[in-house]
């Protein structure tokens, strides 16, 4: 009598287990799939560093950029790496989205 209780027992707690960990998972990949969602709906909105970065990308041909990325503090990274860096990325991503 005891061996069926203690099966019983261990049948609960592994339903329980199994149950514990798809709550789990769907609390991890529903925001994920929220997020991919609301970005396929709408796009992309840069915004704060991100859109300042943009900015600064879209500025290199316009004029020479002689300093890196703006921080909040209220400084500039030293050189222009990352905006000389990105220009073909941005270019390549502006050619997919035109033939969208």
């Amino acid at each position: 009598m005891t061996t069926r209780v203690l099966s019983r027992m261990r049948s609960r707690a592994a339903d329980a287990g199994a149950s514990s960990i798809a709550v789990a998972m769907t609390l991890v990949a529903l925001p994920i799939a929220v997020a991919a969602i609301r970005l396929l709906s709408s796009g992309f909105t840069a915004t704060g560093d991100i859109a300042a970065t943009e900015l600064r990308v879209r500025d290199v041909f316009s004029h020479p950029t002689a300093y890196g990325a703006y921080t909040r503090f209220g400084w500039h990274h030293p050189g222009p790496t990352e905006p000389l860096t990105s220009v073909s990325d941005l270019q390549r991503f502006e050619a997919i989205r035109e033939t969208d």
